[in-house]
């Protein structure tokens, strides 16, 4: 082999590895920052509709990232930055994936009370939502109440609670998906002067039930809390069967951000 290629050789791998370099750096950020905003901006739909999410998160992305890589006076700052954001989320990522943080986390948004027969069982939609569809059947065939008010699924849903759960379809009352846990306490405080009910019980996923809980008491309804059971809400069933921790973790901090955001949003709107 001649000098000259070896030459050739020695510039062009260093070149290789930082195109290479740069592609890593970009999908890191990239990955990084999508889980970040989907975890931050997209469950709850703070920002009046899904499309408005989006365009927030891409400008926000961009202007962030994107930018100042393309300015040269800002290119080794944005670089050092957008490097030490991406580090601190990826730790932060694998510390939630690989222990059981965000449990501890989520201790102080879950709240329960003792049970008593009421008139009627509400489920709400959300994630988890067959786990809590599973509950509230238990709760009803023991006898808690003798209706069933479904948050989630529509009309056609009741045909699916008589063949799969054989509950006959004047015990349930389903509802197409509304908008918010706020929506749901006003459908559900409708329902209570339509139908003469006193009192509910509140279906949902663990962490959910204190932001529910304190919507649903401030438009005056009598509700108790019957959070899913954590055996349930531990138990996420994934499309392909599969029951990963790691990934399940992030599903739990998904739902524990929003949860969170969702309860300042909530204070400040003047929902609880």
């Amino acid at each position: 082999m001649h000098g000259s290629q070896k030459r050739k050789i020695v510039r062009f791998i260093p070149r290789t590895l930082s195109r290479l370099g740069i592609v890593l750096y970009f999908f890191v950020n990239l990955y990084v920052i999508v889980h970040l905003f989907h975890a931050i901006f997209l469950p709850p739909r703070y920002f009046g509709s899904f499309y408005a999410e989006r365009v927030l998160v891409l400008t926000l992305f961009g202007t962030g990232y994107i930018l100042p890589l393309l300015l040269s006076r800002l290119r080794a700052k944005a670089i050092r930055f957008n490097l030490a954001v991406a580090l601190i989320a990826l730790v932060l990522i694998i510390s939630i994936g690989s222990t059981n943080l965000v449990i501890s986390i989520a201790k102080p948004l879950v709240v329960s009370d003792g049970l008593t027969k009421a008139d009627v069982i509400i489920v709400l939609g959300g994630p988890f939502f067959w786990s809590r569809v599973e509950y509230a059947v238990e709760l009803y065939r023991l006898g808690y109440a003798d209706k069933l008010l479904v948050m989630g699924i529509g009309k056609q849903g009741t045909a699916v609670f008589v063949q799969r759960y054989s509950i006959p379809p004047e015990a349930i009352t389903a509802i197409s998906r509304p908008q918010s846990t706020y929506d749901e306490a006003i459908i559900t405080k409708r329902f209570f002067e339509q139908r003469y009910c006193n009192k509910g019980i509140l279906v949902s996923m663990p962490c959910h039930m204190l932001r529910a809980g304190k919507t649903f008491r401030n438009q005056g309804l009598v509700v108790s809390l019957a959070p899913i059971p954590s055996r349930r809400w531990y138990r996420y069933p994934f499309r392909l069967g599969s029951e990963d921790k790691f990934w399940l973790r992030q599903i739990w901090y998904r739902d524990v951000i929003h949860e969170y955001l969702g309860l300042v949003y909530y204070y400040l709107k003047g929902y609880i």
